[in-house]
């Protein structure tokens, strides 16, 4: 039974921007002891927007330099804002 703890504890941190380990290792240790103090917790939702934002951007980063080595038809900058640009 202290797994399903671990498990929804886990899940119930990520949704408040919390520490998902920390929740989930207290959630095995303690069973439904530990989901007392998580109750009254505030939520950290502008932390998981951040981490949201910061995954967004990297896979945009990446996603950008996969075409560029696809496409392969530019030789100055100013040919890779032009691909850019018609998308």
């Amino acid at each position: 039974m202290n797994i399903f703890w671990m498990v929804a504890l886990g899940f119930a941190a990520l949704g408040r921007g919390r520490s998902i380990i920390v929740w989930a290792f207290a959630g095995y240790i303690f069973g439904w002891l530990a989901a007392i103090p998580f109750l009254f917790l505030k939520s950290k939702g502008d932390r998981l927007g951040k981490t949201l934002d910061k995954i967004n951007e990297q896979l945009d980063d990446m996603l950008v330099k996969q075409q560029a080595k696809k496409s392969g038809d530019y030789e100055t900058v100013d040919d890779l804002f032009k691909q850019l640009e018609k998308k």
